[in-house]
C-alpha cells in the first residue's frame, strides 16, 4: 500500500504546469527530487543534481549555468547524467517528459516581452518554495530621469523570504557604475542593513565597480513590470 501511495503522489507531477504555477513552485521537480532521494538517499541526491543552486559561494555560478541551460532548453544537460538515469531506472520516464515540458515553458517566459524584460524563474534548494524571480530588461535611457544614457541592464530579484517577507534588489548597471536599492514592506534592522552595506562596499571594492546602496520600505510592494501571476 505505501508503494501504491508513493507512485500516485510521484505521478501528480507527471502532468506539464503553466507558468502561474512555475512562478510559485515546481511540481515535476519536487517529484523529481523525492524520486531521488528513494533511489540515492538524501544525500545522493543532492550529489545528483550538483547544479541545483543553494546558498553558498557556487551559488551565482550555478545560477548562471541554469539561466545557460534555459536558453539552450534541455532539462537533462541541467539535471545531469546521474539524476537522469536514476530517474529512468525508475521507470520515471513520464516525469521527465514533464520536466522538459516545465522547461520549455520557463524557456519562452525568458524571452523578452512587449517591454523588454525577461523573466527567469530559477529553483533554489533551500526552505523557501517559490522560485527567485529574476527579471531583466536592456536599458537605452537612464531610466531614472529619463535624460539619455549609455546602455545598461536594469535587474529586478524579487524573493519572499519566510523572516522578513517580500525581499526585492531593484538594480540598474551601466558600464562600472551600479545603483541598487533593496525594497522591503518592513524596515530592515539596523545590524541587518549594515551587514548588508558591509557585503555591498565589499563587492565594490574585489571588483572595481563604483556604486550606491539605498533601502525603501513600503506597506505595498509596486507590482513586477511582467505580471507572472496572472
Amino acid at each position: 500500500a505505501l508503494d501504491v501511495l508513493a507512485s500516485r503522489a510521484a505521478g501528480t507531477a507527471e502532468r506539464s504546469a503553466p507558468l502561474t504555477v512555475l512562478a510559485r513552485e515546481w511540481p515535476a521537480l519536487e517529484a523529481t527530487l523525492r524520486v531521488l532521494e528513494e533511489q540515492l538517499g538524501p544525500a545522493g541526491a543532492r550529489q545528483a543534481i550538483e547544479a541545483m543552486p543553494r546558498p553558498g559561494p557556487q551559488m551565482t555560478a550555478t545560477l548562471l549555468f541554469f539561466m545557460t541551460a534555459l536558453r539552450v532548453g534541455d532539462v537533462r544537460a541541467w539535471l545531469g547524467r546521474n539524476a537522469t538515469q536514476a530517474l529512468e531506472r525508475a521507470g520515471q520516464g513520464r516525469l521527465l517528459d514533464s520536466l522538459s515540458d516545465d522547461f520549455r515553458t520557463l524557456q519562452r517566459a525568458a524571452d523578452p516581452s512587449e517591454t523588454g524584460w525577461r523573466s527567469y524563474l530559477i529553483p533554489v534548494a533551500w526552505d523557501e518554495r517559490r522560485p527567485i524571480r529574476l527579471l531583466t530588461r536592456r536599458e537605452r535611457r537612464d531610466g531614472r530621469d529619463g535624460r539619455s544614457g549609455k546602455p545598461g541592464t536594469a535587474f529586478l530579484v524579487d524573493l519572499d523570504l519566510t523572516n522578513i517577507g517580500p525581499f526585492r534588489l531593484d538594480g540598474l548597471i551601466r558600464n562600472e557604475l551600479l545603483d541598487l536599492l533593496i525594497r522591503t514592506t518592513k524596515p530592515l534592522p539596523t545590524v541587518m542593513r549594515r551587514d548588508i552595506k558591509a557585503l555591498f562596499d565589499g563587492t565594490l571594492e574585489r571588483t572595481g565597480i563604483i556604486g550606491r546602496l539605498s533601502f525603501k520600505a513600503s506597506p505595498v510592494m509596486p507590482p513586477l513590470p511582467v505580471d507572472l501571476d496572472a
